[in-house]
């Protein structure tokens, strides 16, 4: 298990999730 790894999903999940806001 890498921390690294899970801060990188998350900061991924957060951007994905701001493109899609700003594409609604």
């Amino acid at each position: 298990f890498k921390p690294d790894d899970d801060l990188e999903d998350l900061r991924t999940e957060q951007q994905e999730e701001t493109q899609t806001l700003k594409l609604v």
